[in-house]
């Protein structure tokens, strides 16, 4: 989902920009893939296509309405101080990543 996720909420955006662009791009990768519709050579199954269309018509979608009812992003603060004073981990110790995460 997220390697083209960016294609499939296209389909809420891309015809309404100048010059219109193809809301459609997503269905190249729908079905039996065509020549060169490949994720990094993986074929993508029909069930993750069905998949991002459903999350970008659940929850993408809506963040394009400009008349969207949100929360303020005071409403968030206690959380996000919550989240970040605590301990970063990585969920396996010696990781070769773990320091580009938790900086330790």
């Amino acid at each position: 989902m997220l390697e083209h996720h960016e294609v499939f909420q296209m389909y809420y955006y891309n015809h309404k920009m100048s010059p219109p662009g193809d809301r459609n791009l997503r269905e190249m990768y729908k079905g039996p893939l065509k020549d060169g519709c490949t994720s990094n050579g993986i074929q993508i199954p029909e069930s993750s296509y069905d998949f991002t269309v459903d999350f970008c018509e659940r929850y993408d979608q809506t963040s394009f309405d400009p008349n969207y009812s949100s929360m303020e992003l005071k409403e968030f603060e206690a959380m996000a101080v919550r989240v970040f004073s605590r301990k970063p981990y990585w969920h396996t110790p010696n990781h070769p990543k773990k320091g580009a995460v938790t900086r330790s």
